[in-house]
């Protein structure tokens, strides 16, 4: 996909990104939720980009955004003034909030 703006590929329990472009960070606020970091000159909202979040391993897993991007993350994640964020949330098989892997990619719409 050539209009791929954005995208990582996350390690659940660690909230680590083994490859990313135009992602600034990946900030692991609990079990199962994480915030993408995009740089500041990067302005990735929902408005303007389609936003998939694709769940990998083994395991069934469910994976979602769980906010409508543009927004500021939050102050644990270390993200420098302006950044904007977009959140993704992770569930087991049950529907309970669950560490996953995953892979995020914005395109633009």
């Amino acid at each position: 996909m050539s209009n791929v703006e954005a995208s990582a590929q996350v390690t659940g329990a660690t909230g680590a990104t083994t490859r990313r472009r135009n992602v600034q960070s990946v900030y692991r606020a609990g079990p199962g939720v994480y915030h993408i970091v995009f740089p500041v000159d990067r302005n990735i909202r929902t408005a303007e980009y389609h936003m998939d979040v694709t769940p990998i391993g083994a395991v069934a897993r469910i994976a979602q955004l769980g906010n409508p991007g543009g927004v500021a993350p939050p102050g644990g994640a270390n993200a420098p003034a302006g950044a904007l964020s977009v959140q993704v949330n992770t569930f087991d098989a049950a529907g309970a909030a669950a560490d996953a892997d995953f892979l995020f990619a914005a395109s633009r719409v």
